[in-house]
């Protein structure tokens, strides 16, 4: 990201996304973390993702294994119920859904690969990627030895999917080769 701070607005989910969280994490268990992704600008005009993860509490959990949330969520900040709930001393039939969102920290982690290869999922936004990417791409890490350069997933992709290689036996050699780099 650019050197300014990021002006970033709070990274709610919406009731719905709430509902579909509450559904994934009641089949998966207390292990199931929902990650929201969001595009800010930085103060200096600067683009930059900022990423926050949430565990639903065990109380949202109750209330949708009891099904107790409304299938109709009319209100994208808070979360309609079917029973009467007791928000701050008061009954009501929706709640704010911060009051169901428990923030999980998200740890930096950084590893072998790198993200330097256009993405081919991108387009129209982007154009797929071509041989002058890839011409470009090893020349940008020419430092790096060969199978160090192909450390990139959007490379391999690239590579596993236009680049005329066989998928069932270059691939393994140079996936192979990327892992022992």
């Amino acid at each position: 990201s650019g050197g300014g701070e990021a002006a970033a607005p709070p990274l709610d989910m919406t009731a719905a996304e709430v509902c579909k969280s509450a559904a994934l994490q009641a089949k998966h268990g207390k292990t199931f973390v929902t990650v929201v992704a969001k595009e800010v600008r930085t103060s200096d005009g600067q683009t930059s993702v900022a990423v926050e993860a949430f565990q639903l509490s065990d109380q949202c959990i109750t209330l949708y294994e009891r099904k107790e949330i409304a299938e109709e969520q009319p209100d994208d900040a808070r979360l309609a119920v079917t029973n009467d709930v007791y928000v701050e001393r008061a009954e009501t039939r929706s709640a704010p859904i911060e009051f169901f969102l428990a923030p999980v920290p998200v740890k930096v982690r950084h590893g072998a690969f790198m993200v330097d290869f256009p993405f081919a999922n991108r387009e129209p936004h982007e154009p797929t990627p071509a041989v002058p990417d890839l011409k470009a791409h090893l020349e940008r890490h020419a430092r790096l030895s060969f199978a160090q350069r192909l450390r990139d997933f959007q490379l391999l992709v690239y590579l596993a999917k236009s680049a005329g290689l066989d998928v069932d036996t270059d691939m393994p050699l140079i996936c192979a080769a990327v892992k022992a780099a």
